[in-house]
């Protein structure tokens, strides 16, 4: 999560005795915590430095929400027509805790965990194990742009979240995947301009 954040920037050590300390756990932990971070591609291992974060870039974001669309658009598609009342109900619930997490700290942890939340319950009903886990390495991802664009830019309005709600509500498949893909890239392309405002010229 301190990749995520930025509080372990690209190119800088991760140690593990400092992560040791942080979190008051053993060597064992640690290393297999490490293993996790570099199958999912936020840390690689250097000659003579070890591990750090990898680099992030232009193209990365580009591609990232490419496979968001992609990926995130089919399986709200597939879900739609198989909301059921109570699922609606926790998506609702999932909704209101993410528009009161962002008046309360758009940065914060509770934050994007309503975030998180809102965005798997939407396609959950299609969705397995498989596109969960994709999904949830392309998400950590995101966060790692979203993270570095709040000295410049603020996230996104989370207004396009109901309009998708209301889409689902109606157990509209198409508008659905319309109102996602329309937030995905408005999303995408507010990153962009938060990337170019941070780059040097």
């Amino acid at each position: 999560m301190m990749i995520v954040r930025g509080e372990l920037p690209p190119g800088s050590p991760v140690r593990a005795r400092d992560l040791k300390e942080i979190f008051g756990v053993s060597h064992i932990p640690i290393r297999e915590a490490l293993r996790t971070l570099e199958g999912e591609g936020l840390i690689k291992y250097q000659s003579h430095r070890g591990a750090v974060p990898t680099e992030i870039s232009l193209s990365e974001l580009e591609e990232v929400y490419a496979l968001r669309r992609m990926i995130e658009c089919d399986a709200a598609r597939r879900s739609a027509p198989n909301y059921t009342d109570e699922h609606l109900s926790q998506l609702e619930a999932s909704l209101v805790a993410l528009e009161t997490t962002h008046a309360q700290d758009r940065h914060g942890e509770e934050f994007f965990a309503a975030h998180g939340e809102f965005h798997w319950l939407l396609l959950q009903p299609y969705a397995g194990v498989y596109t969960e886990r994709l999904l949830r390495q392309l998400w950590a991802a995101s966060r790692r742009y979203i993270h570095m664009s709040i000295a410049t830019r603020p996230f996104p309005t989370v207004g396009h979240h109901r309009e998708i709600f209301e889409a689902a509500l109606a157990r509209d498949a198409d508008l659905v995947t319309t109102r996602l893909d329309d937030h995905l890239r408005i999303t995408e392309d507010s990153l962009k301009d938060a990337w170019v405002t941070r780059s040097p010229a």
